[in-house]
């Protein structure tokens, strides 16, 4: 689920205020200059050390991107330096730098990071919960050493506060596309079309937004399990445009008494032959695949 706008706007400053000072400048400039040349460290690391630590938050929330150009040549060391950077500054970690880190670090050693993951579902702040039950649940779709301790994980997000639970639809809904992970995503996404929040059950009921109409056309997919779930009634535009382009299916008479498109007229017109369909129990609308999320 999106961040509040309130969230956005408290990083959106803190990022702001950096770029617009001596430090914070300082620090976007040499994120593309350890990019360039990692040799460059040499000379820069002592001004790297002082950022991570830079009494400023404001620095500190944009620190995260020249760590991310360390990630890829020294590995050890900026993951040393990410933990230094992320002590004490719970206020930012939910921000948009440190969860972009978190998401290429998932990747290299997810239990580098975990301790700081778990920390951040423990927050006080909504948006650093969010931030992480993000990238915990992108970690257990990859297929990697930590997928275990990812999946363990992210099942605590999935059974978490509407912040977590949030995010964790976000992601199965973004890449129920993605070929590698679609199984998954598609498996994990029903949960949720039935969950207690409105605004979760919206979330998950986007997934539709990434699905063709082959897609939508298989068999024992996500269509029929949404049809009879709570969304339906609330949240089903994302799968009405989505099915309006597609034929009639053969086990369905059409209301309108025509051949070609069954979604043919009035929004309210659309809905009543979906909800028929669902009364009639024929919806075998199959899996959907899925594609990773950035």
């Amino acid at each position: 689920m999106a961040q509040a706008a309130g969230d956005n706007d408290s990083f959106d400053r803190a990022i702001g205020a950096a770029i617009n000072s001596v430090r914070g400048a300082a620090t976007t400039a040499i994120a593309p200059l350890l990019f360039a040349h990692a040799a460059r460290m040499e000379l820069l690391g002592g001004a790297v050390d002082a950022i991570v630590r830079d009494a400023a938050l404001s620095v500190r929330a944009v620190a995260a991107l020249p760590l991310l150009a360390i990630l890829r040549d020294d590995e050890s060391k900026s993951l040393e330096l990410f933990n230094i950077l992320c002590e004490k500054a719970a206020p930012i970690l939910g921000s948009q730098h440190i969860e972009e880190y978190l998401h290429h670090a998932i990747y290299r050693s997810y239990e580098s990071v975990r301790p700081i993951l778990v920390r951040m579902l423990e927050s006080d702040g909504a948006a650093a919960r969010r931030a992480a039950a993000r990238q915990v649940c992108l970690a257990a779709l990859h297929d990697g050493p930590s997928r275990e301790t990812a999946m363990k994980d992210a099942a605590r997000v999935e059974g978490g506060d509407t912040a977590m639970r949030g995010a964790a639809a976000e992601i199965y809904a973004k890449n129920c596309s993605h070929r590698d992970v679609a199984e998954q995503c598609v498996s994990n996404l029903p949960r949720f079309f039935d969950d207690e929040e409105e605004g979760v059950r919206r979330t998950a009921a986007l997934c539709f937004r990434r699905l063709d109409a082959d897609h939508l056309a298989e068999p024992e997919g996500l269509v029929g399990a949404f049809a009879g779930s709570a969304a339906f009634l609330h949240s089903s535009t994302p799968l009405l445009f989505q099915l309006k382009s597609m034929p009639t299916p053969a086990s369905i008479d059409s209301p309108a008494g025509r051949e070609g498109s069954w979604y043919v007229g009035s929004r309210s017109r659309r809905h009543q032959h979906l909800i028929g369909w669902r009364r009639r129990n024929t919806l075998r609308i199959g899996r959907p695949v899925l594609r990773s999320v950035k």
